[in-house]
């Protein structure tokens, strides 16, 4: 007993050890140039540079029913940077005027407004707009990727299961990501995941798309982190932002392995407070608030806390921090 005791101790003094002399993750010399206040943000520029292109033509013909959908998917995607919440809802207000046109005769409309129910957490519309849209038929393939997609969120299992058995290609990039969320989120599997994920990435061309290569990177940054794997993590995350330096989902990943692992909170704070000045959400005053508890300092952390509840009292933020 007292043998097990003695080999229990030095186990134990082991991996404090361990912990203790563990080299840092991040580096500052490593992301430090994605820090960068008052540079332009280059995708903001290009967005609105479309922007003023469809708007023209629509001032010009109101009636334009393709120029006023095609604005409502560039105000969707100016809010994943800008952060400004009005943008959504703009491009909400566009996409029902083309539904009002429309009526029941185009399905991507439905997907439309869906994917913009799924960004404001209101699943159950999301769901409904899915249904019309399976039940209209046009393009069914993007229909079932977003049932999917909805199903998921909604915990509604069996349903995001059979989705995925409607996919025809197994081996295809949609399928892949979809059946690598399926597995970590419902299986709990997440070297499966991760797996699948890792197999998602190899389909793609020797070219990808931007948007594409960085939303494949820093989830599998996000994935490796989970699995303990902090260093395959900051790599990809760095890679990610090589592509496209305002992925602000990267950098928020960054400062999350600076605070959790390196428990370098001075630099996970300038990053944090420099996503709050590039990207406006009130995510940031949470993990500010986390920092703080850590640093034992109360004053700190009631104030982040009580910003961000003052921030999402927003009446146009809706369901989306009812969580």
């Amino acid at each position: 007993m007292k043998r097990i005791a003695y080999l229990l101790s030095c186990l134990f003094f082991a991996l404090v050890l361990q912990s203790c002399t563990e080299k840092p993750v991040t580096n500052v010399a490593g992301y430090g140039k994605f820090l960068q206040p008052g540079i332009p943000n280059q995708n903001l520029a290009l967005i609105e540079k479309d922007r003023q292109f469809w708007q023209s033509r629509i001032d010009n013909n109101p009636g334009d029913i393709v120029s006023i959908s095609r604005l409502a998917g560039i105000m969707a995607r100016r809010f994943s940077y800008s952060g400004n919440i009005s943008d959504l809802h703009a491009s909400d207000s566009l996409y029902n005027i083309v539904h009002s046109f429309n009526r029941n005769t185009n399905s991507a409309t439905f997907r439309a407004l869906a994917a913009n129910c799924i960004t404001q957490h209101r699943f159950k519309q999301a769901e409904a707009f899915i249904d019309t849209a399976l039940a209209l038929g046009g393009d069914k393939y993007l229909s079932i990727l977003q049932e999917f997609d909805v199903a998921i969120e909604l915990g509604n299992y069996p349903r995001a299961r059979q989705s995925l058995k409607n996919l025809a290609n197994k081996n295809s990039f949609d399928y892949l990501i979809r059946e690598s969320k399926y597995n970590d989120q419902v299986n709990g599997d997440l070297e499966k995941a991760i797996g699948l994920m890792e197999k998602a990435y190899a389909t793609l061309p020797a070219n990808p798309s931007p948007s594409l290569y960085v939303w494949i990177k820093s989830n599998l940054g996000d994935m490796y982190g989970h699995a303990n794997r902090f260093r395959e993590s900051y790599t990809s995350y760095l890679e990610a932002l090589a592509k496209d330096p305002h992925d602000y989902h990267a950098l928020k990943g960054i400062a999350w392995l600076a605070f959790s692992h390196d428990k370098d909170v001075v630099n996970a704070k300038k990053i944090i407070n420099y996503l709050k000045q590039q990207h406006p959400i009130p995510d940031y005053e949470l993990l500010l608030a986390e920092f703080a508890a850590y640093e034992k300092d109360s004053v700190a952390q009631k104030k982040h806390q009580q910003t961000f509840l003052a921030a999402i009292q927003n009446e146009m933020y809706g369901d989306m921090y009812n969580k």
